[in-house]
């Protein structure tokens, strides 16, 4: 027919070349479809070699089961590693890609991407990659690695229990663990993606002699992100990931073994919005006969750590739930580890941090200290923020945020607890500008410190310092409440002794400098080389501070502040705020054994000089323990340090303020 087009000799001659080389046949050019695993892997070699935009198109529902390793560059992949120049799309349609789960398969991950190349994933689910460090090597990315200059997207599809594992050290240092579904050194955008199940491991781990480095650590149980990271998450879920310390073997050093970041660890840039955290958890390295157990931080997210250079984390709009830190337990004769961050971390970088956290909900999140003979700290049930290693500043900002129902737990015997909700510390400046804290428009409500039985009295104490915030570091609080927030002191074991280390205080806030307290504030408590603190236009009420008691046969200790607690700080305001109802209990006696003195209902201070303008304090009561202890300042006093035989020349001025209805009296000086 006149009309009738023929085939150009060219494209008779292109099909057949494709069809010799056995590709898939595009539907249109650099667009291919996949149908079974030698499809994919024939596809991605063709959009490597194309260059450019291209696209593969698997089929709906089918499962892509990898069995074998493709290739061995950056450790074992499954599938080609997506080259540089190929802007690769992979249109899942609801297909997964997996590798074989049957005995006998090698471990190795999904996807490597190069720098210089860009891969998108959609509407795909990655399930059971597996990356296994040789003796002592690291291990990265067990479903995707993204390379430095690498572009990675990922939407609307969901990583499965894909897995890290760290070698182990073979009686040396242990490898690390990043990323137990990606590792990224690029930039990374995740937007409606599940991530379930997932873990990274550090490898077992014992020092040489010397206990220099950090064996056996691991980073991230679904994401790591690293310093040229470029981390943007949006819609998404985090649940049931995992990250777990290497096991520690004798020696080891302290920081070996950590875990950190449940189920992220950043250490560039990240934004994150619109996500939610839930049931994520960081487990200390677990100790061998005669070690200590490993330190366990950030059951959620953690921006920073000594690897980081100086990460910046933005938080918006987002739920954190019932994510843990949970140290390891050790044997009788060594130290529990720390559980550290229940949810959060910012800092403890080379260089200056910065984490913004806003409009977000946080309940039921707890940092748990291991047990051993001399129990791990639980610090910040929430949030831990740390001094960055060049004593610049670590910046946390929290605006519009909720704190429900979070714990910190010191692990037995005798652990100590910091902040239920934030433990903001600074460990090394001399002026507390290490870590600046700026908390506004925010609730605190519940959150517990809870400090461990079973203290000696002598190298053990269970204090608990700041049932909502406990800080020692420059902290401004501005039109928030803190309500139901308690600071509780554990029992001293028989025999021991009650002393100025075994108080507990700050039932919703404690902050400190220069010495340790326990069981000052309920509320906020500071302790440390102290920080300037401002309160401004806030609500303290119904908040408590209850000291160790007698019944494991110990002496009771003393409650102080039970809304808050401020001790050896520099000069602290509160301005325009109510303080309601708050109760400083001292720890119950029993036959034979008075009770401990209850002080400061409302607010106690010592070695500081605070001024409270156009401020309430009422209703607030100073209970002493069952069995004749005393009670002494309902609405405040000044000078704690005095009746523990120090200088104190604590002030509180008191300008267009009323203090008043406290029980057993107004205020009380030392």
């Amino acid at each position: 027919m006149k009309n009738q087009r023929s085939m150009k000799p060219s494209a008779t001659l292109a099909l057949a070349v494709i069809a010799l080389m056995g590709l898939p046949r595009p539907a249109t050019a650099k667009n291919w479809n996949a149908n079974k695993v030698p499809d994919l892997i024939t596809a991605i070699n063709a959009a490597n070699q194309a260059g450019g935009v291209n696209l593969i198109t698997l089929a709906p529902g089918k499962t892509f089961t990898l069995v074998v390793v493709n290739n061995t560059t950056d450790g074992p992949n499954g599938l080609p590693v997506i080259a540089a120049n190929n802007k690769l799309t992979i249109r899942g349609n609801g297909a997964t890609i997996t590798r074989s789960k049957a005995a006998g398969t090698p471990a190795f991950r999904l996807f490597d991407v190069a720098s210089g190349a860009s891969l998108t994933l959609e509407n795909l689910t990655l399930a059971n990659g597996l990356v296994v460090g040789d003796t002592g090597m690291d291990a990265a990315g067990g479903a995707i690695l993204n390379t430095a200059g690498a572009t990675l997207t990922v939407k609307c599809s969901i990583l499965l229990c894909n897995q890290v594992v760290g070698g182990d050290g073979a009686g040396g240092l242990g490898g690390f663990g990043y990323g137990g579904a990606v590792c990224s050194d690029g930039a990374a955008n995740f937007d409606c993606v599940q991530f379930r199940g997932n873990q990274a491991s550090g490898g077992a781990t014992a020092n040489t002699p010397d206990l220099s480095g950090w064996g056996g650590a691991a980073f991230g149980g679904a994401v790591n992100s690293q310093n040229d990271g470029n981390l943007t998450i949006r819609n998404c879920s985090f649940t049931g990931n995992e990250v777990v310390g290497g096991r520690r073997h004798h020696p080891s050093a302290v920081f070996d073994g950590i875990s950190d970041g449940g189920a992220i660890h950043t250490w560039g840039t990240a934004r994150i919005t619109d996500t939610t955290f839930a049931e994520n958890q960081s487990l200390g390295g677990p100790a061998g006969p005669g070690e200590d157990g490993g330190f366990a931080c950030d059951g959620a997210l953690a921006s920073g750590s000594p690897l980081a250079v100086s990460p910046v984390c933005v938080i918006q709009r987002c739920i954190f739930s019932h994510n843990q830190a949970i140290g390891a337990d050790a044997g009788p004769d060594n130290f529990g580890g720390g559980g550290i961050g229940g949810a959060l971390s910012n800092g403890y970088s080379q260089e200056a941090s910065g984490m913004s956290i806003s409009d977000s909900w946080f309940t039921g999140n707890e940092a748990i200290g291991g047990s051993g003979g001399i129990g791990g700290d639980g610090n910040g049930g929430v949030i831990n923020v740390e001094t960055p290693l060049s004593l610049t500043v670590a910046l946390t900002t929290i605006t519009n945020c909720t704190f429900s129902h979070n714990r910190a737990v010191g692990g037995r015997a005798g652990g100590n607890a910091y902040g239920g909700a934030v433990h903001n510390a600074d460990w090394n400046s001399d002026d507390g500008s290490g870590t600046t804290l700026v908390v506004s428009a925010s609730r605190f409500d519940a959150n517990l410190a809870v400090g461990a039985p079973g203290g000696d009295g002598i190298n053990t104490f269970g204090y608990a310092q700041g049932g909502g915030v406990d800080t020692c570091g420059k902290t401004t609080i501005l039109g928030s409440v803190f309500q139901g927030n308690q600071a509780i002191g554990g029992a001293l074991k028989s025999g021991a002794q009650a002393n100025n280390f075994t108080v507990s205080w700050g039932g919703a806030l404690s902050s400190w400098g220069g010495a340790v307290g326990s069981g000052f504030g309920s509320t906020v408590g500071s302790v440390g080389p102290g920080g300037t603190l401002e309160i401004r236009d806030s609500i303290f009420a119904g908040n408590q501070v209850s000291a160790g008691d007698t019944s494991l046969g110990g002496a009771p200790s003393v409650g102080l502040g039970g809304g808050i607690g401020i001790f050896e700080g520099w000069p602290a305001s509160i301005v325009n705020c109510r303080l309601l109802d708050n109760t400083a209990a001292g720890g119950a006696g029993s036959k034979g054994t008075p009770g401990a003195a209850g002080v400061g209902g409302g607010l106690a201070v010592g070695y500081s000089a605070l001024t409270v303008t156009g401020t309430t304090i009422s209703r607030n009561q100073a209970i002493g323990g069952s069995h004749g202890g005393a009670a002494m300042g309902g609405g405040y006093v000044v000078g704690i340090g005095i009746p523990y035989g120090f200088e104190d020349t604590s002030s509180v001025t008191l300008s267009g303020s009323v203090v008043t209805d406290n029980q057993p009296d107004n205020a009380f000086q030392f």
